[in-house]
């Protein structure tokens, strides 16, 4: 069996991220006031909960009378240490930043709604606008690899200690914030939400270079053994390994298939590529994907 030397992958991650750093930053920073846009403009002046920390500051502002902006500073503030206690240093610390840029972009941006009149506008418009304008800052803010924290590191925290999928924690803990806000706001004001929340999933996805929320992989490479390993170990997801053979030269050869979400498909490629430049691969859209064995 051939004995290969163990990759330093936490060194490989943390090269790919620091690669354009400063590009991320502007972009990042650029996302988050776009996203606190859409929440200034479409969601909160209309009382519209599409999850999040910025929907629960929402029920926060109708039922206590605390400000959005206090409110979603110091949530986000209380999950960061919780994260730091529990995800480590160098998870938490991805989402710092955003916990305190987030609150200040959202009072900046509201500065807009005394000289924006949306009046005359039907809510299914604004509902369209804000999903536009939600999604684009969203996918913006996944390519960047930064967080704005709350509920997504809510969601690595149930992942790490509960074992549910973040796919999955995301789903749920915004739905109980969605219901919550049905009982507050009633039943048109769901339904706004759940049209803008649509509209802004599709637009996220296009951004992200996916309409799927699943991305299969198929690489040939020379070093199979170390891109299985940061598959399975690093990003915990199996690999299948399918034999094949080269038309021209009639090698044979293993091809490496393994399906993963569509939010992790950059930092895979990327590292991918680090491991072996010249490896071949096909990234293609897994519209469903179920069963295993």
């Amino acid at each position: 069996m051939e004995v290969f030397s163990r990759i330093d992958f936490d060194w490989l991650i943390d090269k790919v991220n620091k690669e354009n750093l400063a590009q991320r930053y502007c972009l990042f920073f650029f996302s988050v006031y776009l996203y606190a846009l859409s929440f200034s403009l479409f969601f909160n002046p209309y009382n519209i909960v599409t999850g999040g920390s910025t929907g629960l500051s929402i029920i926060a502002n109708e039922v206590f009378g605390i400000n959005p902006v206090i409110f979603i500073f110091l949530f986000s503030l209380i999950i960061f240490v919780l994260g730091y206690l529990t995800l480590g240093k160098k998870t938490a610390f991805r989402s710092l930043m955003g916990v305190f840029i987030l609150p200040v972009f959202i009072q900046a941006a509201s500065i807009f709604t005394k000289y924006i009149d949306f009046e005359n506008t039907s809510m299914l418009a604004l509902m369209v606008y804000g999903g536009l304008l939600n999604g684009f800052a969203n996918g913006l803010m996944i390519r960047t690899g930064f967080t704005t924290g709350g509920v997504q590191t809510l969601c690595q925290i149930m992942n790490k200690y509960f074992k549910v999928s973040i796919g999955n924690a995301n789903l749920w803990l915004n739905f109980l914030i969605i219901l919550l806000g049905t009982f507050i706001f009633g039943i048109p004001n769901l339904l706004y939400a759940l049209i803008a929340l649509y509209i802004s999933s599709i637009i996220m996805d296009k951004v992200i270079l996916g309409i799927s929320d699943s991305k299969a992989f198929y690489i040939i490479t020379s070093k199979e053994d170390e891109v299985k390993e940061f598959i399975m170990s690093e990003l915990g997801h199996s690999v299948t390994l399918l034999e094949a053979r080269g038309g021209y030269t009639n090698k044979k050869m293993k091809v490496i298939l393994c399906v993963m979400p569509t939010r992790e498909y950059i930092l895979a490629k990327d590292v991918i590529s680090e491991i072996d430049d010249k490896a071949f691969y096909i990234i293609t859209d897994a519209y469903e994907v179920g069963g295993g064995i």
